[in-house]
């Protein structure tokens, strides 16, 4: 009839979706996803139930039958009258009329049961797809911004010119207050002069005791064209190794 394999594949499916549906990330927004596979669960459970009852609906029949067979063949002994011949013919006519029906509402069950799986498992992907998107816009929006600060740094390191007191080289900073901070998690450390999170290119100090040790390029005037080479040491320990002098 169908109906074992429907009913497997309906199962099949319900745990592939609850599958994806744990795998999705913690924090994403699912309440969308968990109302749809909550209700989901409710109907599949139904259905369940009704296709239990159906198919102890045809054993029960099926015993019946068989029942009434050994009845009419007087115990197993041949002694089965015509009457009774009569009787059990018309009674397995009813009941094979009656499989047919029930087989019928058991396949519109399962059939049921496979549309309520795939819903799930299109609301969990269709949750997982848009995530996906999320992800990738997000991903190129903090590319997008680190390309703009690492730019920043090169102008930066370009307009130094002659003016030493705004250079590294004489305890200046050039990138100081010249942009606007990242959004970021507030709890995300910050670093360097500015004291913002982590972005673009960094530098670090390579004084052991130095307070800040991590830099922006571009608050330091450095290019990321041209790579630092040798030890660095920043402006604030440079100001702090000329003082002692």
């Amino acid at each position: 009839m169908g109906d074992g394999r429907d009913w497997g594949r309906a199962r099949a499916v319900m745990s592939c979706a609850m599958s994806r549906a744990a795998a999705m990330a913690a924090g994403c927004d699912g309440g969308g996803v968990d109302r749809a596979l909550a209700s989901g669960a409710m109907r599949a459970r139904a259905l369940d139930d009704a296709m239990a009852a159906e198919s102890g609906a045809c054993a029960a029949l099926v015993r019946e039958v068989m029942d009434a067979a050994v009845a009419a063949d007087g115990g197993g002994d041949g002694s089965s009258s015509a009457s009774s011949s009569a009787a059990l013919k018309a009674m397995r006519a009813r009941a094979v009329s009656e499989l047919e029906t029930r087989a019928k509402t058991m396949r519109a069950l399962a059939d049921a049961r496979v549309a309520t799986a795939q819903g799930a498992y299109d609301a969990v992907d269709e949750a997982i797809t848009k995530l996906d998107r999320d992800l990738a816009v997000f991903e190129e929006a903090v590319r997008a911004r680190d390309r703009s600060y690492d730019d920043l740094a090169v102008r930066n390191s370009g307009a130094l010119g002659d003016a030493d007191a705004a250079s590294p080289a004489s305890g200046g900073f050039v990138g100081s207050g010249a942009y606007d901070a990242p959004m970021a998690n507030p709890n995300e450390p910050t670093y360097c002069i500015c004291q913002q999170v982590s972005f673009g290119e960094m530098i670090a100090c390579e004084n052991d005791d130095c307070p800040i040790e991590w830099y922006h390029f571009a608050c330091v005037g450095l290019s990321v064209k041209n790579k630092v080479k040798g030890k660095w040491i920043c402006p604030t320990c440079k100001k702090r190794e000329s003082s002692r002098r």
